[in-house]
């Protein structure tokens, strides 16, 4: 996942939006993001890291 993609899944979480929205926003299965976002401290915590 591209950093670009994680930082609009952090926006899309302060927003309050749904990992399928988000998902959509960034052109990846809702799985995907889902699986991101639980990995890395879920959506209280999600901070996005560059791997």
């Amino acid at each position: 996942m591209q950093a670009v993609e994680r930082e609009l899944i952090a926006l899309g979480i302060k927003r309050n939006l749904s990992f399928r929205v988000i998902a959509t926003w960034i052109g990846r299965h809702h799985s995907v993001v889902a699986r991101e976002v639980n990995n890395n401290g879920g959506r209280d915590q999600y901070w996005p890291r560059n791997r």
